[in-house]
């Protein structure tokens, strides 16, 4: 029974290490340098009864994009974007240049597959949030490659303990 109960923890354990999530390609199809394939949030727990990841608020995601590239690159910045009842609003990322800690070796080449991966962390919030993320590579003003994705963000217990540490005496 035991032995059950630490096999039953250890797949739990994985499913929350790293999950496709659903993305949909927001470039326009004439700028267009890559095709993307997927995209990966790790740690990922998958929101009951859909595809969409939640992640824990105060703490940091980090996100991979498969894509085949359709131009070559020399060069690509890296843009991000949080979008919350229809309000987009820009987020920093820890490297603007996507050739730089990226995984990325830039130039790219037309016909290659390549994985960018960055990560964002998330600031505290008091409740439950479902925010769009766009993830934007840009070749100089054309958009390379533009994803977004759902994500439901839960709060991780630090601002609760923060608005009780500064409300409460």
């Amino acid at each position: 029974m035991k032995f059950l109960a630490v096999i039953v923890v250890a797949l739990t354990a994985v499913s929350v290490i790293a999950k496709p999530s659903k993305f949909s390609d927001c470039g326009p199809e004439k700028f267009k340098g890559a095709k993307i394939a997927a995209v990966d949030i790790t740690p990922c727990q998958q929101v009951p009864g859909s595809d969409v990841c939640g992640v824990l608020s105060n703490k940091t995601a980090s996100i991979s994009l498969s894509f085949h590239a359709l131009k070559a690159a020399a060069t690509l910045k890296a843009e991000a974007y949080g979008s919350i009842a229809g309000v987009r609003v820009p987020y920093p990322l820890p490297q603007p240049d996507a050739c730089v800690d990226s995984n990325l070796t830039c130039p790219l080449a037309a016909g290659k597959d390549y994985v960018y991966t960055t990560s964002l962390t998330l600031p505290p919030i008091p409740s439950q949030i479902a925010v769009v993320v766009e993830i934007d590579l840009m070749l100089e003003k054309d958009q390379y490659v533009c994803v977004d994705f759902p994500l439901v963000v839960e709060p991780s217990g630090g601002f609760s303990k923060f608005l009780k540490d500064m409300v409460l005496p």
